[in-house]
């Protein structure tokens, strides 16, 4: 026993494990009877003597009894090693799909219970509404990457790590193929909703319906994801009235982190042009909301049901199909399509630029026939395609 100089009194062992000393402290006294702290000492010691470390054994079982949820809050708390989007994702699995095992030692998950959730999420869904095999896959994807970490985070006594097999390998058999997305635009959504937007824009009665509204035109202008353009700052937006193919926008950090440079058409321009710039708030797209800008035109989207696939679902294929239609190299379909465009310091981004900017015009000047179809209105802002 040993007594500090405040008079607390702890039972302690000390001994040498592989030749250095070790005095490991095994609990206070009054919790611990005499004779409990005795037989816990001599098991200790003996445990030293075989060459274990109590140390050791205690951090090892410490890291046995580590939840999913201390895991999760670790993997996400990483600096700068996930997007918001990616944690808002893993989130929401770590609450709702695998909310059964949030507070569940990681270790203790199972082959069969992975088997087992898999199964019902692909069948039943997360909700038991339907049927839900890509929210299966993402799921488990989340799960698989979460245990990785913790085998590498956490350790057993010896030194191995806490879990060596990832049980969300033993779904190999399960895992359901899902085929890439191939649907292309009917022209003749795109000409009603672009009607829709334009009647729309009109009648505007606020600034965020307004700015939701051109948001989406935004959308269709360039193909870009919903999170990218919403959060558009001036700043990052170049327009040369003396020069059009030095228009352009900057996504400093895409879905692949690699900063890219990208061409605005004429189109694109025209309605940046009409965009009301608004004092003490910098972005393109502004809203009355806490970021300050719109986060996604839902409810603008809500109102032509057809544009929420059309938007959200094909129109980044349906760009990348056109410039392909046009013998664009698979270069400038990726930087257009993708947003992987080569870097301005690059001598190659000139060409991609320049090839981006004509393929395009081109993909809008077919686009802008339907357009004009549909609305006289559309067709009056909207006719001029840069060559």
């Amino acid at each position: 026993m040993r007594v500090t100089a405040a008079g607390k009194r702890v039972f302690v062992a000390q001994g040498r494990v592989r030749g250095k000393a070790v005095c490991f402290t095994i609990g206070p006294y009054g919790q611990l009877t005499e004779y409990e702290g005795r037989e816990k000492a001599r098991r200790i010691l003996q445990d030293m003597r075989e060459g274990i470390d109590p140390r050791d054994v205690k951090k090892a079982d410490e890291a046995a009894k580590v939840t999913l949820r201390t895991v999760a809050d670790a993997y996400m708390g990483r600096p700068g090693k996930l997007k918001d989007s990616s944690k808002t994702e893993i989130e929401r699995h770590v609450t709702t799909t695998f909310k059964a095992w949030e507070q569940k030692p990681i270790a203790a998950i199972t082959e069969d219970d992975c088997r087992k959730r898999y199964r019902e999420i692909v069948t039943k869904g997360t909700t038991g509404k339907g049927p839900a095999p890509a929210q299966a896959n993402q799921a488990f994807s989340v799960l698989r990457a979460l245990i990785n970490y913790a085998g590498r985070q956490y350790k057993k006594h010896d030194g191995t790590p806490l879990i060596l097999h990832n049980p969300v390998g033993a779904l190999k058999d399960d895992w359901i193929e899902l085929q890439p997305r191939t649907s292309d635009i009917d022209e003749k959504r795109v000409g009603a909703v672009w009607h829709m937007l334009t009647q729309a824009r009109v009648n505007a009665y606020n600034r965020d319906t307004w700015s939701s509204i051109d948001l989406v035109m935004f959308l269709m202008l360039t193909g870009a994801r919903i999170g990218e353009a919403s959060a558009l700052t001036w700043d990052r937006v170049s327009i040369d009235k003396d020069d059009p193919e030095n228009c352009w926008w900057h996504i400093p950090d895409p879905k692949n982190r690699n900063p890219v440079w990208l061409p605005l058409s004429s189109q694109a321009v025209e309605l940046l042009n009409t965009r009301q710039r608004i004092e003490g708030n910098p972005h393109v797209f502004p809203s009355w909301g806490d970021t300050g800008h719109i986060k996604d035109p839902r409810d603008m989207m809500k109102k032509a049901p057809s544009s929420i696939a059309f938007v959200r679902n094909s129109w980044r294929f349906s760009v990348g199909m056109s410039l392909t239609n046009f013998s664009t190299s698979p270069e400038i379909v990726t930087a257009a399509r993708d947003s992987n465009g080569c870097e301005s310091s690059c001598s190659k981004w000139a060409i991609c630029f320049s090839s981006v900017t004509r393929t395009l015009s081109n993909f809008l000047a077919m686009r802008c026939c339907c357009f004009q179809a549909a609305s006289d209105t559309a067709s009056t802002c909207w006719t001029s395609v840069h060559a």
